[in-house]
């Protein structure tokens, strides 16, 4: 027994853009990542979740190769309009986001982590917040 008929996918994609009219963002309404970037259900059992960025690619200009990302010109991660996006080699990508001032570093390990370049920092022993816990009652 099967349920209702799905909706096409560009009718479910469109039912969770917004267009904001100051700076022609498509704003994506619907799931997200925790950076930002929309996602949607492909439909189906195995279908499962693609960026809305991509999608958006694919409806409105065609196939991805598989040696490209798709870019933001706007630098808004929410936004889906295919005006806005580009094709980019990873490297081309990185490129623009250093020239736009968009690169944040993230962990460092090794010898470059604070636990070992400030060793003074990290709180040990008695002020350990494990320790503490049991000393507050």
């Amino acid at each position: 027994m099967s349920g209702p008929a799905r909706k096409p996918l560009l009718e479910r994609f469109m039912a969770f853009v917004f267009p904001e009219p100051m700076s022609g963002c498509w704003l994506w309404n619907g799931a997200a990542t925790r950076c930002g970037y929309g996602r949607i259900a492909l439909g189906g059992h195995s279908g499962g979740l693609a960026a809305a960025h991509r999608v958006a690619w694919q409806l409105f200009r065609g196939d991805i190769p598989s040696d490209r990302e798709v870019a933001h010109r706007c630098d808004v991660r929410a936004c889906v309009n295919p005006d806005h996006l580009w094709l980019a080699s990873h490297a081309e990508n990185m490129a623009d986001m250093m020239r736009k001032g968009r690169y944040r570093p993230g962990p460092v390990f090794g010898d470059r982590n604070g636990s070992r370049t400030r060793p003074d920092r990290r709180p040990r022993g008695d002020n350990h917040w494990t320790r503490r816990v049991g000393r507050m009652a």
